[in-house]
């Protein structure tokens, strides 16, 4: 999972975890705050999810992502 700004024309990754998916549902959280990335205030935030697998007919079912300020 990688959370990146948009500064220009370039992805600028600004907090990135690996997870490791199972057959059991799990929560991951991944935090981006100002004060740890100040470049990235007043800036477009995305979020990137990468699903890397050796077995190629492996698939990936994501819910319930949000992209939301911190409380």
């Amino acid at each position: 999972m990688t959370l990146y700004y948009e500064d220009a024309d370039a992805r600028v990754p600004a907090a990135i975890q690996t997870v490791e998916i199972t057959d059991t549902m799990a929560q991951y959280t991944l935090r981006l705050t100002a004060a740890s990335v100040p470049d990235s205030i007043g800036k477009q935030v995305s979020i990137e999810l990468t699903h890397v697998s050796a077995n190629r007919l492996a698939r990936l079912a994501l819910d319930n992502i949000r992209l939301a300020p911190a409380q």
